[in-house]
């Protein structure tokens, strides 16, 4: 056994250092405990899954066997007996908040999947909570290490100062599952918009100033949105428009302009990138002067929603104290802070100042 603790209990205790793997229980809901994680958790060498949790008899029966570990039908229970040092949760979004809390009181170094909390304040109470018992919250995050985003990154400069973001995503399918209800947190927002917000954000590198925004429901049932779009003014006067939405023709994935040029990327692989020089003189006989323009094709390598590896490798060296994940509290709190903030605008009508 890996002794990254002394005792679970004990909150004066601090995360220990150790070559051995971290021990690991994820407290899932149905499908998702053999989600997206579990191909990656069961070959990662940092980690092993000691323990798992839901409240479906199938899926816990699937887990336990994919895992070859304990199964627990309560989160209560498996916090209780322990045998790991860090927990996932991915349960319905609703139930992210109170299930992180009990996962942090009981000693425990959290990571909370998307859309981390309903709103700001489920996230502020985790945050705080962590920093009272002395654990690390940490909110899964893994579009920052997306390929499209390294590459705008490293790209945006050719394109002079940065004016106007566009980032959009093309879905086109039903859903008919728990995601369609606003009771358990349903939404395309809290599903993809912390995703698409925060790849702005990181690109915009300054806070938001105010936010416009609208919600539609297209085609999904249920009573919550399948599509939104919203406006956002950054302090540094970045303008950013953030999309999803319903259509069988998709949109680019982003759209930059700067100063002196503009950046296309379509389907998170392939991106065009055109650099404008003004002509070599002046003519004051013609109302109108053509730019010339450099244009470059790119072919965009790595996983355009992060490789898991790269992640929990990440995660791995913030729990050893190695280096820090890449996003922190405070980045994570203002996202869900300008996520309340477009819904607001979408229900009342009216551009939100933050």
């Amino acid at each position: 056994m890996c002794p990254s603790f002394v005792n679970p209990v004990n909150q004066n205790v601090e995360f220990m250092k150790s070559d051995q793997p971290i021990r690991m229980a994820i407290i899932g809901v149905g499908r998702n405990l053999m989600g997206m994680h579990a191909p990656c958790l069961i070959k990662h060498p940092r980690f092993t899954i000691t323990a798992v949790c839901d409240t479906d008899p199938d899926a816990l029966r699937a887990g336990r066997s994919y895992f070859d570990c304990l199964g627990y039908v309560t989160a209560d229970a498996m916090l209780a007996a322990g045998n790991f040092d860090f927990v996932l949760v991915m349960v319905r979004s609703n139930d992210h908040c109170h299930i992180a809390l009990k996962s942090l009181e009981a000693g425990y170094h959290t990571l909370v999947t998307k859309p981390w909390g309903i709103n700001a304040d489920e996230i502020g109470r985790m945050i705080e909570t962590a920093d009272r018992v002395k654990r690390r919250i940490l909110f899964w995050a893994p579009v920052r290490w997306a390929a499209d985003l390294e590459f705008l990154k490293n790209e945006k400069a050719v394109i002079g100062e940065l004016q106007i973001i566009r980032r959009m995503h093309t879905t086109c399918s039903l859903r008919d599952d728990w995601q369609i209800w606003k009771r358990y947190g349903g939404g395309y927002l809290l599903n993809w918009g912390p995703h698409l917000l925060d790849q702005v954000m990181v690109l915009a590198d300054s806070p938001v100033k105010s936010v416009n925004a609208d919600l539609r429901q297209f085609w999904n049932p249920g009573d919550t949105e399948d599509a939104f779009k919203a406006t956002l003014e950054f302090e540094n006067g970045i303008l950013a428009e953030v999309e999803l939405t319903q259509s069988p023709i998709a949109f680019p994935n982003w759209m930059l302009q700067g100063k002196s040029g503009a950046i296309c990327v379509r389907d998170a692989r392939e991106a065009e990138v055109r650099k404008l020089k003004a002509p070599s003189a002046e003519r004051e006989d013609e109302y109108r002067q053509n730019f010339e323009i450099e244009t470059s094709r790119h072919s965009i390598k790595g996983d355009p929603y992060g490789d898991a590896k790269d992640v929990y490798d990440a995660i791995a060296d913030e729990l050893n104290g190695s280096s820090a994940y890449r996003m922190d509290s405070a980045q994570a709190l203002e996202v869900a802070i300008v996520l309340d903030a477009i819904r607001e605008s979408a229900e009342n009508g009216l551009k939100v100042t933050l």
